[in-house]
């Protein structure tokens, strides 16, 4: 290619040479004069770049694992047999080809594959062990808090998820997580946590998940949609037990994902008004923010939505916004949703 691009200005330096003589400024000439700056400027160009750019497959595949905090790039391996890359979303481990190359899915987590020019795809790599956190990192990864797939059918966004991120609030991300878990026989449920300060209109509640964890005998919270789970001294927390916690502050998130949490763009109000600016805001300081929306838990029940507050006082307020939950002492909620 450089030696083409080398002929090409010796021979247009050698024409504008001829035709300098017969027409000194005839419009031709000053076309191939500029013709012969921009090939000097194109040889300038390839000198200083370097030697790997011009290696790249035009349509090199790029494919990583995405797990909690980390990304690991996959390189090809040798295999003498690979299976296509399956149509569902959630996959088994095994060796998948694609443009003619074999990888290694092994691990469980959260595997994506960019092809130029032809697309992107990712799977979820699960093996069915006795713990559902590969499900939950790889969900959380897929989501981003947005709105632009809020409403869309469970089947509708397990069929989205396979070839791009999922745009959904919080409650819609917390039912979509139900369902992928439920798929594969974990008991995870919508926790409803609630403001009893002045409302606002854009940060007055939230949802999140319990997710029953078979290794710890222990109903376990899930914040989905912001990527964490808690802790007090190294003790994974429920919601009920979280809600003793936010006034205080004294209690650990621990990151699930390393993703992008934000579709700011299309983040809005009721009102129209862009919340971007607010939701960095909170993304920086979730504990802040936690502290405002988690002063009260609900969670349903046969239909029947049973809720729970830190202190008598607060029954009231909540009962006003919310006339038809039941309201239960902590003690009796407990006994309904904690006990084995």
């Amino acid at each position: 290619m450089i030696l083409l691009v080398v002929l090409l200005a010796v021979s247009l330096s050698y024409n504008v040479l001829l035709l300098k003589r017969k027409y000194n400024d005839h419009l031709l000439v000053r076309t191939i004069i500029y013709a012969k700056q921009v090939i000097h400027h194109g040889l300038s160009l390839i000198r200083h770049q370097p030697a790997e750019l011009w290696r790249l497959d035009p349509v090199q595949t790029v494919i990583y694992r995405a797990y909690k905090m980390k990304v690991n790039y996959l390189k090809p391996i040798k295999a003498q047999s690979a299976l296509p890359l399956p149509d569902s979303l959630i996959i088994k481990p095994g060796i998948y080809a694609f443009t003619g190359k074999n990888y290694a899915f092994k691990q469980d987590g959260l595997y994506r594959i960019i092809i130029p020019n032809k697309g992107e795809f990712q799977r979820i790599v699960f093996s069915k062990k006795n713990n559902p956190e590969p499900l939950l990192t790889s969900i959380a990864w897929i989501d981003f808090h947005g709105k632009a797939d809020d409403g869309l059918s469970d089947k509708l966004l397990t069929e989205s998820a396979k070839t791009r991120k999922l745009s959904l609030t919080c409650c819609y991300i917390a039912n979509f997580t139900n369902y992928i878990l439920k798929q594969h026989g974990y008991l995870s449920r919508t926790v409803h946590f609630s403001t009893l300060n002045q409302l606002n209109g854009y940060d007055d509640g939230h949802c999140m998940n319990e997710v029953y964890l078979p290794q710890l005998k222990k109903w376990v919270l899930f914040d989905i949609d912001n990527g964490v789970y808690f802790t007090h001294h190294s003790r994974q927390l429920n919601g009920e037990e979280l809600l003793n916690y936010t006034t205080s502050g004294s209690y650990t998130l621990h990151k699930i994902a390393n993703d992008t949490r934000g579709d700011l763009r299309r983040l809005t109000n009721h009102f129209g008004n862009p919340l971007d600016f607010y939701t960095e805001a909170i993304n920086a300081n979730l504990k802040h923010w936690y502290k405002r929306i988690i002063q009260s838990v609900a969670i349903q029940h046969h239909h029947i939505y049973y809720f729970v507050v830190k202190q008598l006082s607060d029954k009231k307020v909540y009962l006003i916004r919310h006339p038809a939950y039941k309201y239960l002492t902590k003690t009796e909620f407990d006994n309904l949703f904690y006990s084995q």
